[in-house]
């Protein structure tokens, strides 16, 4: 059975299928995926990060268009070299629509338990987030993580390639 979500942020419908975890903004395309995802889940402060979680999913994020600069998660090799920033909304940003569905309202919140989405290679070892212009609120390894779904899902696209 598949179930949908809509992420408000990105105003994208995206696709789960209810075998793997449901997370809003990830679009799986079949069993292994058309790429990777690390999930990082965790409560968040404008300070401080405290992780819970973090797994890897075989799906892409969903597309976006001009998401603004409100929060960064510096992708890092095993050198610390950079691979890449995404550049996303507050995670502390909650989007609501009226009863009517006729009005869209934002709340911001102080703290909030979040998923955190990032796109995922073999090369990627660390991630590193912040808000802009901020020292980092927190750097969560992830490479065992990434290693892990890729010795089970070797064929994934994300395990045999380097993000460019």
């Amino acid at each position: 059975m598949n179930r949908w979500w809509l992420g408000a942020s990105c105003a994208v419908a995206s696709l789960v299928q209810a075998s793997q975890p449901a997370v809003d903004g990830l679009m799986p395309f079949d069993e292994t995926g058309d790429g990777a995802t690390v999930v990082v889940t965790g409560l968040l402060t404008p300070k401080s990060f405290k992780l819970e979680s973090v797994r890897v999913v075989g799906a892409r994020p969903a597309g976006r268009s001009a998401d603004p600069d409100q929060f960064r998660a510096l992708l890092l090799d095993a050198s610390g070299n950079k691979l890449e920033v995404v550049k996303m909304w507050s995670p502390l940003l909650a989007f609501q629509w009226d009863e009517e569905g006729q009005h869209e309202s934002a709340n911001q919140s102080s703290e909030r338990v979040v998923d955190i989405s990032i796109p995922a290679t073999i090369a990627l070892e660390r991630v590193s987030l912040s808000w802009p212009g901020t020292k980092p609120v927190a750097v969560v390894d992830v490479g065992d993580y990434v290693r892990k779904f890729c010795a089970e899902q070797p064929e994934n696209p994300a395990c045999g390639k380097q993000r460019r």
